[in-house]
């Protein structure tokens, strides 16, 4: 019988191999076509490295069933143990790993539920990776739970983490803090020069660019453009005043960026910063170990690097963000009025970036500080008044800023372009169908299923650590306070009409610190749960180095096979800097160019007045060009059609 075991054991993993070899990506997809419940006929992309073999799974029902099959027969297959009968007896430990497993591989095959080709695709994989982990680990080793086992973890990898860890430990905190801030700021500025080629990619950031650039000037507004159809620009206000329909705190830090001209510089500095602040976080809630794995952890999250390495306001509220929680629990411990000022500053920038998350994220920490105030019987009378005075400037500034620009200081630049539905709220869209609360749920649940494979890329799903901490049963009160915080943010954006995947779960990137932090405590807890499971733990650093080695693995089976293909991805959406190059090659210094390429690649670099330099338009044929080319006067003209920059002639183009 243990020969046969034995084997089918082997097979499983060799199973496990093969689904592992699927989860990572591949070209020459093969598209398989289902209706989910709650949408139309949409594409399931099951990528195989083999040629000619059928998907293995497609649809909810076979993946469901498949997953009861792997995990039914790799219990079977360990044989259950004795240590798995004592803890199949504790019916409080069956409940919560039932309730936390199934929500967790829930939001793993969400995408099945809620369609899109994207969602498919990360659930298709995320499962098959999962399956293979279970697969792999499951039958290597009956095997997690006995100490014996020297493969993944004995004496060689043992002494190898021991030399690590005291090796990693040995660095004085201000230099490892410079050292991750170097790293990531090499890697984010990096990707901003090579992926991204220093200008931005996304609407919402090219229209900030341009605030940006009023900004630099001392101004809030410029005036209107002559002829505005041909400067028309997505999120920019053009009624009179010139202007974002952003709130205006990241356009005034990429206008630090404008002066000196380097504008792209500005995002990589932050989420390096945010990096740092990550490690302090760490430090501040469980102790030096636990920080600086979390900065270990934020250095291999493409999550974070590349929303860092783009300009989008996502990656200064992350920044700001965690100022915050940082500098609020070091007043919620010391009582300190500069740290309650420093808290106020995260908060206030927040606010003026990003309004909605703000709220969504602070009241979890105001929450709780008050329940711990009302628990202790101490209120810091002090720290608070500077915390609310210094959030209350830049709330007043805010204020101030939608006075001046939008007529009341209670309306943002969002509803003078597309009118109160775009606020969130049921029943709200400023295009597309008024958002539902089952709506609403779906896109909790793909944002979710986004952080489940953007965060770290892994060939399993990302926030298997969460459910590690969750399952490990010793949840602390800062545990507590960091999820309901990733809760509050995902439940926020069930009620916001607007849902999108950019370079993840756009909407929750900025929990990723928290999200980082909490990985890298689920991975503290990996002896404790085997403790609690039954398992033997002898030798506590034995596990910590078998947990390294997987996640070791992990990022680098993840990096590896993602990072290529998302860089090809990123940088295949026809955005460059290709007419900007020829405008440079020509020498222009005073001209207008009428552009067929994309406008989104030149508009930013508009000066904003129109009144030197080089002005690029839209190109809307030989009548409307002619009479621009009447208002600027004195000005050489020019067409660019694709990478090509030629004089423009009204009597020879059409």
């Amino acid at each position: 019988m243990s020969r046969l075991r034995s084997f089918v054991q082997g097979a499983l993993v060799a199973v496990g191999l093969f689904l592992l070899a699927i989860a990572l990506p591949y070209q020459s997809p093969l598209i398989r076509y289902f209706t989910p419940p709650f949408g139309e006929r949409t594409a399931m992309e099951i990528t195989l490295p083999l040629p000619g073999i059928p998907p293995i799974l497609f649809g909810p029902v076979s993946l469901f069933l498949l997953a009861l099959f792997v995990v039914a027969l790799t219990v079977f297959t360990a044989g259950f143990t004795p240590s798995l009968k004592r803890f199949a007896l504790s019916q409080k430990s069956i409940l919560q790993v039932l309730v936390t497993g199934l929500l967790f591989l829930f939001i793993s095959v969400s995408g099945f539920i809620n369609g899109g080709f994207d969602s498919l695709k990360a659930s298709g994989r995320l499962t098959l990776g999962l399956l293979s982990f279970v697969l792999i680990i499951g039958n290597s080793v009956p095997l997690v739970l006995n100490s014996r086992f020297t493969l993944l973890g004995g004496p060689m990898l043992t002494p190898a983490w021991g030399r690590v860890k005291e090796g990693l430990l040995a660095v004085k905190p201000l230099h490892f803090m410079g050292a991750v801030f170097l790293v990531e700021f090499v890697l984010t500025s990096g990707a901003a020069y090579y992926v991204f080629d220093r200008i931005p990619f996304v609407v919402d950031s090219i229209a900030q660019l341009f605030h940006a650039k009023i900004f630099a000037m001392g101004k809030l507004t410029v005036p209107s453009p002559p002829m505005p159809e041909f400067f028309e620009m997505v999120h920019m206000i053009n009624n009179g005043r010139w202007y974002s329909q952003f709130p205006p705190g990241h356009a005034a830090l990429l206008a630090l960026g404008v002066l000196p001209g380097v504008p792209w510089l500005i995002n990589p500095l932050l989420g390096s910063g945010t990096v740092v602040l990550i490690y302090k976080l760490g430090v501040e809630l469980y102790g030096e170990g636990i920080g600086r794995v979390s900065a270990l952890l934020a250095l291999v999250s493409p999550f974070l690097l590349f929303m860092s390495a783009e300009m989008m306001n996502h990656t200064s509220a992350m920044f700001f963000f965690s100022l915050f929680a940082l500098y609020f629990v070091r007043t919620l411990r010391v009582g300190r009025i500069s740290f309650a000022i420093a808290a106020g500053c995260g908060l206030g920038m927040l606010v003026c970036i990003r309004p909605y998350t703000a709220v969504a994220l602070s009241l979890p920490f105001f929450l709780h500080g008050a329940y711990s105030s009302f628990k202790e019987r101490k209120f810091s009378g002090l720290p608070t008044l500077a915390f609310v005075l210094t959030t209350s400037i830049f709330v007043l500034l805010l204020l101030m800023f939608n006075d001046q620009t939008n007529g009341s200081p209670f309306v943002f630049g969002y509803q003078v372009l597309w009118g109160s539905d775009v606020l969130p709220g049921l029943g709200n869209a400023s295009w597309g169908k008024p958002l539902t609360f089952v709506q609403g749920m779906l896109n909790m649940l793909d944002n979710l299923l986004g952080l489940q494979k953007f965060l770290f890329e892994w060939p399993l799903p990302s926030l298997l650590p969460l459910a590690i901490l969750l399952w490990g049963g010793s949840v602390n009160r800062w545990d507590k306070l960091l999820l309901a915080t990733v809760a509050s943010l995902a439940f926020a954006y069930c009620f916001y009409w607007f849902h999108q995947w950019l370079f993840g779960p756009r909407f929750l990137f900025e929990a990723t610190p928290l999200l980082i932090v909490l990985t890298a405590r689920g991975l503290q807890q990996v002896p404790g749960l085997v403790k609690k499971w039954g398992g033997s733990v002898e030798n506590e650093q034995a596990y910590y180095a078998r947990t390294a080695g997987i996640v070791l693995l992990c990022s680098v089976l993840g990096l590896t096979a993602n990072i290529p293909h998302l860089v090809k991805e990123y940088r295949g959406n026809g955005l460059d800097r290709s007419v900007l190059e020829a405008v440079e090659r020509r020498g222009i210094r005073k001209g207008v160019v009428f552009t067929e390429s994309d406008y989104r690649t030149v508009f930013p670099a508009n000066p904003p007045d129109l009144e030197s330099g080089v002005i690029y338009v839209r190109d809307l044929g030989r009548d409307k060009n002619c009479s621009l080319m009447e208002i600027f006067r004195g000005y050489d003209f020019y067409r660019a059609s694709g990478s090509e920059v030629e004089p423009y002639d009204p009597s020879f183009h059409p």
